[in-house]
């Protein structure tokens, strides 16, 4: 799986490994959780300028070996982090960074900036 993100351009990925769920209302709350998780990375990298990608496991049963994680876990999904290849297909799209949001208020920046030229 992993050879398939880095053929990609990916420098870095994440397996998003979970517990199996087994009791009522388990699957609700993981799935709760591992959103909230992957929703954090894909803003955290945003806000540093890095691309994200996020992908289905469609392998279930190779995961395990591939991954190198035990019984009564699974992963159904990945994220993929690195720099775009084309950084100027990214105009336009730049959200404000976080130090100049106030209260909580998170609405996109009226300026269209790459987010990655303040990294630089």
């Amino acid at each position: 799986m992993w050879d398939a993100i880095s053929r990609q351009g990916a420098a870095a990925g994440i397996a998003l490994v979970t517990p199996d769920a087994v009791e009522d209302g388990e699957t609700e709350s993981i799935a709760f959780d591992l959103g909230r998780y992957a929703q954090t990375m894909l803003l955290a990298a945003w806000e540093m300028g890095i691309g994200s990608a996020q992908a289905c496991v469609c392998e279930a049963d190779a995961a395990p070996a591939t991954l190198g994680y035990s019984a009564g876990l699974r992963c159904d999904y990945l994220v993929s982090f690195g720099y775009p290849a084309e950084p100027d297909q990214l105009a336009g799209l730049s959200r404000r960074p976080a130090a100049s949001r106030s209260g909580s208020s998170c609405t996109a920046s009226a300026g269209r900036q790459d987010p990655r030229s303040a990294h630089r």
